[in-house]
């Protein structure tokens, strides 16, 4: 893992451009560029290995202990994500060893061959931040700063920085430990061997608040372009005033000229990355994605299916697949020939949901339906009036892209009257009915509630990606409570409140309880106050770090397809100690059983 240079990114589905550079420079160089995500990535170049986060850090243990974590709360989302990238960073590298880089880190040539390193940054001298003494004697002009690091595999150093991360956002959930930020550094600090530590110069020359080379700023003696070349292994895009002239920095760089020696293989050049940045860039922005499929959750209701959501749905052309229940898949398999009839198991609609996610690829488009749908409406001249729903499908998907939302659906109520005065779409946090609703893909969407899947959903939707789309002139009739089959089997009024107090106790700030003719108990969405923290416990009380097994669907762009990736085993009582074969065999043994 020595020629392996890992990255974490989360947020959105396209890595930024400065990052598209770096991979591209690492692979000319010989190094095999990682990228460790949650979810899709479509910009990254062909040599780079996409692989699940959740191979490293479960992503239950993401959602509770940072996403909801109480001291970042109110903080920006680049400092939620970065913090958990200082977790990462120290579970990857202990876990596979090898190289670690910031998105905003860009290769100059190739990386020294040490025991272990840590970058530092630029240190104020003289000003209102200065620091008066250095953290390590070893950088007398940095300040620890983890955008770089090397470490083998099972260092006892970086086992113990790993320990310190996850020991502190364990000790903020039980509010048991100190009310500062990052003290994980601290560590490194105190307990790092101080030789590790490298100069700002060598990977993180420019200070974050200039761009002005060779010139010095409060005390900070800035290096020339030539002392860059000659000298820095990495640039750091520490700033943003850095990452907004980061293809200008890295022009004067380069134009310094080259080292006499093994120039072809110490540097890639500008020109040949820039240029593969943009076109990796254009060719993200035209991928129109995958086809959309059409998934249908049935149970004991194979009698009235074709009668009612069959019907409505031929008017579309997608293939269609059935999830019923596993005593009802053959009998399926003969009525319907021409369908893709899957196994949705027998324990529900939490099961059957978790099949069909992972039935599909991360980034699928799929419009899922209930097995009840009689059909599907839209006002006109305030009244309710058959629609034309390939084209609302179509259009669903289409704002989904433009908006960089996963889930669109229709008004929930059939009342053409309160559908009048409303705007045709709405793009907050809105409430999505289950009926037939358009979703793409997403592990963020997952849901885990039996009987209010839809609202959970919905909450997902806007916890993860800020919104959804919501046709309000459009209505889907669903034949709700009255048909035999589905949840009418299970549906009482104890596991319904059992549904809704699970909802409350899982999304607070995000629903209440809803007065209203039912007979069973109900709730609402409300718009969480503002400076929410936009996160949410594991639903399951779990606070578990590592992964129970790794992500079984793979597909090319999105997560790497390597041959039998073996999940991580929990971790040993200790850190201080490295993995011995004996325990790989053992992961690989469990893995494989």
């Amino acid at each position: 893992m020595a020629s392996c240079v890992h990255y974490f990114w989360h947020g959105s589905d396209n890595v930024p451009s400065y990052t598209v550079c770096s991979i591209t420079r690492l692979a000319k160089m010989g190094y095999t560029p990682v990228v460790w995500a949650y979810g899709p990535l479509y910009n990254v170049p062909a040599e780079c290995q996409v692989r699940d986060a959740g191979e490293v850090i479960s992503y239950d243990w993401f959602l509770t202990n940072i996403l909801n974590s109480k001291v970042l709360a109110n903080r920006p989302t680049n400092v939620i994500y970065g913090s958990f990238s200082d977790v990462f960073r120290a579970a990857v590298l202990y876990l596979k060893g090898g190289w670690w880089f910031d998105v905003d880190v860009i290769p100059l040539r190739r990386l020294p061959d040490v025991e272990a390193i840590v970058a530092t940054c630029p240190r104020r001298m003289i000003g209102p931040y200065a620091r008066p003494q250095p953290h390590f004697e070893t950088a007398p002009d940095g300040d620890v700063n983890t955008s770089v690091m090397f470490a083998h595999q099972g260092a006892q150093w970086i086992g113990e920085y790993f320990d310190a991360c996850r020991a502190y956002f364990e000790a903020r959930r039980q509010r048991a430990a100190p009310k500062v930020f990052a003290p994980w550094m601290r560590h490194l600090v105190e307990k790092m061997p101080p030789e590790f530590a490298a100069r700002p110069l060598l990977f993180n020359p420019i200070p974050a608040w200039t761009t002005k080379l060779g010139s010095v700023s409060f005390g900070f003696d800035v290096p020339t372009a030539v002392q860059i070349r000659e000298h820095s292994y990495t640039l750091s895009l520490s700033g943003s005033l850095m990452k907004a002239r980061w293809e200008y920095l890295l022009a004067q760089i380069e134009a310094t000229g080259g080292h006499e020696k093994g120039d072809q293989e110490e540097r890639a050049p500008l020109t040949d990355t820039m240029r593969t940045a943009e076109e990796t860039k254009d060719r993200a922005g035209s991928e129109s994605g995958p086809p959309y499929v059409i998934v249908i959750r049935t149970y004991n209701r194979r009698a009235t299916i074709e009668k009612h959501t069959l019907s409505v749905l031929q008017t579309l052309t997608a293939p269609i697949y059935i999830f019923c229940g596993t005593s009802e898949v053959e009998m399926y398999k003969k009525d319907f020939p021409s369908y893709h009839i899957r196994d949705g198991g027998e324990s529900g609609v939490a099961l059957c949901n978790q099949k069909i996610a992972d039935e599909f690829p991360e980034g699928q488009r799929i419009l899922q339906c209930d097995d009840d749908v009689v059909r599907f409406d839209e006002e006109r001249d305030g009244k309710l009036q058959p629609a034309n729903l390939p084209e609302y499908v179509r259009r669903g998907f289409e704002l989904c892209d433009e908006h960089n939302f996963k889930l669109f659906g229709f008004y929930p109520v059939a009342n053409a009257f309160f559908m009048k005065g409303r705007d045709d779409v709405s793009f907050g946090l809105t409430f999505i009915m289950g009926g037939i609703h358009g979703i793409i893909n997403d592990r963020r969407l997952r849901t885990r509630d039996q009987y209010r899947d839809d609202y959970e959903r919905s909450i997902l939707s806007w916890i993860h990606f800020g919104g959804m789309i919501r046709f309000n002139k459009a209505k889907v009739h669903n034949i709700i409570y009255r048909n035999p089959g589905g949840h009418a089997l299970t549906r009482t009024r104890a596991s319904m409140q059992s549904s809704c107090d699970y909802m409350l106790r899982t999304y607070p700030g995000f629903c209440a309880p809803k007065r209203c003719k039912s007979i069973f108990p109900e709730i609402r969405l409300t718009q969480p106050r503002k400076n929410t923290a936009k996160g949410l416990p594991a639903p399951d009380g779990s606070d578990s770090f590592f992964t129970s097994a790794p992500l079984e669907n793979t597909r090319k762009h999105t997560y790497d397809p390597s041959p039998n990736p073996n999940t991580i085993p929990p971790p040993p009582p200790t850190w201080l100690s490295a993995p011995t074969s004996k325990q790989d065999q053992n992961s690989k043994s469990r893995a494989q059983g």
